[in-house]
């Protein structure tokens, strides 16, 4: 085992035994997750992330919870300076149709 490996069991342990109701690691590498999640000995939460596993397959190592952290504000941001960008280049900005006004009013009760 890696020594950040054994550091996250270690935590997970202490966690554990201090009573956590779960346990996230946040960086987990992929050739990790379940000997985590079954070594926790709690719910395990990882971070997604792009060209990871997908949610199926986290469930089938044993991950009780997935989390997108700030991957949803800066993809977010990155769409939102992209577009800035291709108007201010007078050009398509090639990204999927925005939500209409009245579909956000629906998701907020307004």
């Amino acid at each position: 085992m890696s020594e950040p490996l054994d550091e996250a069991l270690h935590r997970a342990r202490a966690y554990r035994e201090a009573g956590a109701d779960g346990f996230f690691v946040p960086a987990a590498p992929d050739d990790t997750v379940g000997l985590l999640a079954a070594e926790a000995g709690r719910p395990l939460n990882v971070l997604h992330r792009p060209g990871g596993p997908g949610l199926a397959a986290l469930g089938r190592l044993g991950v009780a919870r997935v989390s997108t952290g700030s991957l949803l504000f800066r993809a977010a941001l990155g769409a939102a300076l992209h577009l800035a960008d291709a108007v201010r280049a007078g050009r398509d900005a090639d990204l999927p149709a925005a939500p209409s006004y009245g579909w956000v009013q629906g998701l907020t009760g307004s």
